[in-house]
Parts: structure tokens; C-alpha cells; sequence
């Protein structure tokens, strides 16, 4: 989920993100092939991010130091998987290509 969410939030922000992966990998980014040709990006559904973030701000699960282990105390696993499933829905593996011909 958290790859899911670097991947909207970077297409958000004008970047593309590949993955170079050459075996199997969870990461939600287009795979690429070193010095290849940039794939099609994924389709991110601009609603279903808003709602996320929205889901994040509501929590308050924000760490200014990032060293978010040190205050597990503070984290619902429940909320935090819902938020992982939201992130999940959010990025479509589909290349934005395929969408706009269907």
C-alpha cells in the first residue's frame, strides 16, 4: 500500500516512477527495463486518493521525524489497514492507455 501511495502521490506531482525490478515485486509501478522505453502509467483514481489523504488527516497518523515505530502505541492496526486497502483502490495496475481505449 505504501508503494501504491508514493505512486499517486508522484503522478499527482507531475513524476513518473518505474519499477526496475527483475524478479517478482509488490511495488505498484509500471515495470521498466533499464535505459527502456517508459511504460504507460497506471490510472489513479483522483477521488479514491482524495479520500485517503482525507482518511490520513482524520487519523493524524503523521510523524514530523518519520520514525513512526517509535509511537506504535499511537496506530489503530484496524484504521491502518482500512488505510492500506483505500491507497490499494486508489492505483489501477491497468496502463492509463488500456482505459482511455475501452
Amino acid at each position: 500500500a505504501k508503494s501504491s501511495r508514493l505512486y499517486a502521490m508522484a503522478q499527482a506531482a507531475g513524476c513518473a516512477l518505474s519499477n526496475l525490478s527483475r524478479g517478482p515485486s509488490r511495488l505498484t509501478c509500471p515495470l521498466r527495463k533499464f535505459q527502456g522505453p517508459e511504460p504507460a502509467p497506471y490510472v489513479v483514481d483522483q477521488v479514491a486518493m482524495h479520500e485517503a489523504l482525507m482518511r490520513e488527516r482524520t487519523l493524524g497518523y503523521y510523524v514530523p521525524s518519520g520514525r513512526y515505530w517509535q509511537e506504535l502505541e499511537r496506530f489503530d492496526v484496524e484504521e491502518l489497514q482500512a488505510l492500506d486497502q483505500m491507497w490499494l483502490a486508489a492505483v489501477s495496475r491497468r496502463a492509463a492507455a488500456a482505459t482511455a481505449a475501452e
